[in-house]
């Protein structure tokens, strides 16, 4: 596409008309780009044009048209992405603007770099920005030894994202932070109503890992959930079905039914988030399984610890599990610090644990049973009325599930929440998932862990290999230096020698002309 600009650029210079190429080039696919009239994409090109025009990141756009971007790969996130000047710290240009999907997709988005940082759809989403109503299908983003990694955004800065989803696969190597299905970290942003799939894979000693995000400060999460597969590799922090870490933020109805497989060494693993730091969580629960390696420490079905926060009116019913030896592993919890935790559970028959730091473990049927919830004071919305009140819905013989899973939910064009009950809701609730598709899943997931366990071994072995050449080699440079000053010294003493032999056959010369001259 530059190459095109700079061609029109050439071709109406040679015609005497000096035009600027923006001005040459129609604006996407029509609108003004404000909020009344946003510019309008709808193909590819008005795609990959707003990808090269990072000014237009505080304007307004509509996604008109499902958009396929088999073919491309990108090496930087596609809208705001990053300038790469001063590493960690995104130092590019927010998405300040909006983006309305009008519940179209943008399907096959494949990003993939060694080093660059912020790889998503969208690089940053910054304070005023939101992005609504918008699906991306099998993404696939992957990074080096890189952070902040997510199919629909890099980052979430003071920004908005509501009614999104996303599926596919986010896979980063080592020594990073911040990865999720759908946002890879979020400082003071909002996620509502969204959800994501996609598996998410970390290698050695990465921080903050989520399904749905990796990992948040302050803002909020809520009507969110994550389903996805979650491998990590040795070393790994803060570890989570729905969020990796939940620093001073909320997170309040939502749930996670991911299957989270771990290293050696992992620290603060949960189903639903890996550890939450003075924040505050409420209404969730989580199905997710849990499985470590060695010396891991802070496991549980729900959190891995709880720091100066708050957990109430949340359950968990998935299996935790490490190998030993282990330490700080629970039902529900794994570890707390001057944490509160009040009118929680967990299964203890599910998830094989009887202990927990925090929250009460109940028998398989005393969860299904709607007493147990009243008698907890949990917000349960009556058979007659459950798409108007009520936090919670029970049916009969299951647990509870939130009750905005039976409801269809909507944005206006604005991005502000239409009324309860009305449109559409993200795809595929969580009430759906059967037993069948649960055991797949834990199949895959030991499969995937498997596979990545032994990626690592084989970098690792190549690690070794490489450094053992590196010593070869140094050893031979060595070798070498030592033989060419030994063959220096071998060619003086050849030099030597002859001038001894020559000097030699001089004395005997004239021994034998004294020896003459005597007769």
């Amino acid at each position: 596409m530059i190459l095109k600009c700079r061609s029109r650029i050439v071709l109406y210079v040679g015609l005497g008309i000096l035009v600027n190429c923006s001005i040459a080039y129609a604006r996407y696919s029509g609108g003004t780009g404000t909020k009344p009239d946003p510019y309008r994409i709808s193909n590819k090109q008005d795609l990959l044009e707003l990808a090269i025009n990072v000014a237009d990141c505080n304007r307004h756009f509509v996604l008109t048209a499902d958009i396929d971007l088999a073919g491309e790969e990108f090496n930087k996130a596609v809208i705001a992405p990053d300038n790469q000047t001063s590493g960690e710290v995104y130092d590019g240009k927010e998405f300040t603007g909006s983006f309305d999907g009008k519940s179209h997709k943008i399907m096959n988005l494949k990003i993939k770099s060694p080093s660059n940082d912020f790889l998503g759809l969208f690089g940053a989403i910054g304070s005023d920005g939101i992005v609504f109503d918008l699906c991306v299908e099998n993404g696939e983003i992957i990074g080096g030894n890189s952070g902040c990694h997510g199919i629909l955004c890099g980052s979430l800065i003071f920004g908005t994202v509501k009614n999104c989803y996303t599926t596919g696969s986010v896979v980063s190597s080592s020594n990073s932070t911040g990865i999720g299905g759908l946002c890879g970290a979020s400082e003071k942003g909002v996620i509502d109503s969204c959800y994501s799939t996609a598996s998410v894979t970390a290698g050695n000693n990465y921080i903050g890992i989520g399904g749905l995000c990796g990992g948040k400060f302050e803002g909020s999460i809520k009507n969110s959930y994550s389903s996805g597969l979650i491998v990590t590799g040795t070393g790994c922090n803060q570890i989570g079905g729905l969020c990796g870490a939940n620093e001073d933020g909320t997170i309040e109805n939502c749930f996670a039914n991911s299957s989270i497989s771990g290293g050696k060494k992992t620290r603060y693993a949960g189903g639903f988030v890996g550890g939450t730091m003075k924040g505050n969580i409420q209404n969730s629960y989580s199905n997710s399984s849990v499985k470590v390696g060695e010396e891991s420490i802070c496991l549980g079905g729900f959190c891995g610890a709880v720091i100066d926060g708050k957990i109430s009116n949340c359950y968990s019913t998935g299996g935790v599990a490490a190998t030993n030896p282990y330490r700080y592993l629970g039902g529900f919890s794994g570890g707390n610090k001057s944490g509160v935790v009040t009118s929680c559970f967990w299964d203890t028959q599910s998830s094989r644990v009887t202990s927990s730091s925090g929250g009460k473990g109940l028998a398989t049927a005393e969860l299904k049973d709607k007493a147990t919830w009243d008698s907890a004071g949990w917000d349960f919305a009556d058979d007659t009325e459950k798409n108007k009140e009520g936090v919670w819905y029970l049916k009969a013989k299951s647990y509870p599930v939130l009750t905005w899973q039976l409801k269809k939910r909507d944005v206006k064009d604005d991005g502000t929440e239409a009324s309860p009950g009305s449109g559409k809701r993200p795809e595929r609730g969580g009430l759906e998932q059967t037993g069948q598709e649960d055991e797949s899943k834990k199949k895959y997931a030991e499969l995937l862990s498997e596979m990545t366990n032994t990626m690592m071994n084989l970098q690792n072995a190549l690690t070794e290999t490489q450094k053992t050449l590196d010593d070869t080699r140094k050893e031979l440079i060595e070798a070498r230096k030592l033989a060419a000053e030994q063959t220096k010294e071998i060619y003086e003493l050849m030099v030597m020698l002859e001038h001894l032999k020559a000097r030699h056959r001089r004395l005997l010369e004239e021994k034998a002309n004294i020896e003459a001259g005597l007769q």
